[in-house]
């Protein structure tokens, strides 16, 4: 008795299958392309939906960016070593609070000023996290030593450059948006940092002497001594604008 052997046909997509399923691919992506529009569109305000301009947004946004390293450049020279967290960085500065002149010898008067070390913490979270709606694809963090906590944006922009159009419009004008709160937070650091400059360049035009270096030490800076006639004693508070008038009245009654 023979048997007969059945060979079972093996399964395939026919080019009518495979075109179909090519199509709905496309049209998966195209789906979820226009969503991502929508969903960051949605989140224009008025007056950026009047400057769509792509090539004019990447220019400020890179320009932005290299302007916000040189600050940080500057500011972190003054940060406090391991203060730095995911959101908090700690700065000092050292500032001239007071003068003080007096006679130690008959016909002298001497000049020194005493200055101290503050220290403010500063909130730094938008340097270190990337807003959900900009944060479409995975972002990278600055690498060491630059601070590893750091979202790199740079990185980040060109990455986007990927993007079709519709998506990358509204991006740009988000991204904008985060790195111009970066920018305020850097600028707010770093005008702490130079509120010192404004008594210490009191003190070099007054005194005649360079401050530069004068940190690090006891916390006097002796400035001048004088030859006058009589005895004197004076405090100066030189934070206040009223106290540094005062001081230069003085220095115009003894010179």
């Amino acid at each position: 008795m023979m048997t007969s052997t059945h060979k079972r046909p093996r399964a395939c997509l026919s080019d009518s299958n495979s075109t179909a399923a090519g199509g709905q691919l496309i049209q998966s992506v195209a789906n979820a392309r226009t969503n991502m529009a929508k969903r960051l569109k949605e989140s224009w305000s008025a007056t950026d939906r009047t400057n769509p301009d792509i090539e004019r947004n990447l220019q400020v946004i890179r320009a932005m960016l290299a302007l916000n390293s040189e600050i940080w450049e500057r500011c972190k020279l003054h940060m406090e070593p391991f203060t730095i967290s995911e959101d908090w960085a700690t700065f000092q500065r050292q500032q001239f609070k007071v003068i003080r002149a007096g006679s130690h010898f008959a016909g002298e008067l001497s000049f020194s000023a005493f200055y101290e070390t503050e220290k403010k913490t500063f909130n730094i979270a938008p340097l270190c996290i990337c807003p959900t709606n900009i944060a479409i694809f995975q972002f990278e963090y600055l690498s060491y030593p630059v601070n590893p906590r750091f979202v790199d944006f740079e990185a980040l922009v060109e990455r986007a450059l990927l993007l079709h159009d519709d998506v990358l419009e509204p991006f740009l004008v988000e991204l904008k948006k985060h790195i111009e709160s970066i920018q305020v937070v850097l600028g707010t650091i770093e005008e702490w940092l130079h509120e010192r400059l404004t008594v210490s360049d009191f003190i070099e035009s007054s005194f005649g002497v360079d401050l530069t270096h004068t940190f690090g030490g006891s916390g006097e800076r002796k400035l001048r001594t004088c030859r006058v006639s009589g005895s004197h004693v004076a405090e100066f508070q030189v934070v206040k604008e009223s106290e540094r008038m005062r001081l230069t009245k003085f220095l115009d009654f003894i010179s």
